[in-house]
């Protein structure tokens, strides 16, 4: 998890309550803190996938790996396939198929220019699909038009893929779809 302003963040080391203290998280840049809202989740190979919303206004969420359970991190880096509303999404990796997907809102200008800072414009809970590790995000659906926060994403025991998102001032949006048709020849995610 990512301690505020940057300090730390620590992985489970065990099934009991104890804690592992890792790296500084890759996104502490001076002055100020880049982003501490993040997903991290392990690759097929044992690599560690960062990825995280952007303070910086840049409108594209963050990434970066490590290759040492978190001790050190590659250079952050920002997806232009992933554009963002600066709010926290969801992450899971659809182990059998090796996919990554990836929720979040993903309001544009009229013309098309990715927006990441005013948090009243975090609408529109889009699902983006990565078949190489999330160096690229060829597939992305809209699943909720509209007003969507804070996402989530969750992989079911059965493979059914689900996404919760908050929706306006109190309501929210849950989805569920089966992956068997998200492939790399995909030329979009499944309804």
């Amino acid at each position: 998890m990512a301690a505020d302003r940057g300090v730390v963040w620590g992985g489970k080391l065990d099934n009991k309550l104890t804690w592992l203290k890792l790296g500084k998280k890759p996104l502490r840049y001076s002055p100020g803190n880049v982003s501490d809202e993040c997903d991290v989740l392990e690759l097929a190979d044992g690599r560690v996938y960062f990825n995280a919303r952007s303070r910086l206004e840049v409108g594209y969420r963050a990434y970066a790996y490590s290759r040492d359970g978190g001790l050190k991190w590659s250079r952050v880096k920002f997806h232009p396939q992933l554009p963002e509303s600066v709010v926290d999404g969801g992450l899971a990796r659809l182990p059998r198929e090796n996919v990554l997907l990836m929720s979040r809102p993903t309001y544009q200008y009229k013309n098309g220019m990715p927006y990441g800072g005013v948090w009243s414009h975090r609408r529109n809970l889009t699902i983006s699909a990565s078949f190489d590790d999330g160096r690229t995000w060829p597939l992305a659906r809209l699943i909720h038009k509209g007003p969507a926060a804070y996402s989530d994403l969750a992989v079911l025991p059965n493979g059914e893929v689900c996404a919760s998102t908050k929706g306006g001032r109190s309501s929210g949006t849950n989805r569920c779809f089966w992956p068997d048709s998200i492939s790399p020849g995909s030329r979009s995610l499944p309804h």
